[in-house]
């Protein structure tokens, strides 16, 4: 039986080699300084972008799984596959970009994991800002 950080490399390898996005995906890192925190006013935001490598294999949400998902998909939504290489910290703070658009992730969760290592990971991501 394959070992869990095993696994996680054959299915980084094989994202890498599948170039499944047209456009690359970067996670977003916005960071604020002085201003009131308690009020959401800063007087300085920075941003920094970093691709996601392997890039993540993406698609659309079909509309029958959108019908059915009780409110937690909306059209235009996408569901990505990344690499379990990612960590978690940046699906929890951060926003990603897709050519010119801004995307919110709605959930994400283990989509493979063996042992206490997560191989993959299943993300939805719903454009906020598009240009």
């Amino acid at each position: 039986m394959a070992s869990g950080s095993s696994v996680r490399a054959k299915i980084t390898r094989a994202l890498a080699k599948l170039e499944a996005s047209q456009y690359p995906w970067y996670f977003r890192t916005v960071t604020r300084t002085g201003g009131n925190s308690r009020l959401g006013l800063s007087t300085t935001v920075t941003t920094s972008d970093a691709e996601i490598d392997p890039p993540p294999a993406e698609e659309l949400i079909a509309a029958e799984e959108i019908a059915n998902s009780a409110g937690l998909f909306i059209a235009g939504d996408y569901r990505l596959t990344m690499s379990g290489d990612v960590a978690e910290t940046s699906l929890k703070n951060c926003l990603l970009v897709r050519g010119s658009d801004l995307c919110k992730i709605v959930s994400y969760k283990p989509a493979g994991v063996i042992g206490a290592v997560v191989v993959a990971w299943e993300v939805i991501a719903r454009v906020t800002k598009a240009a």
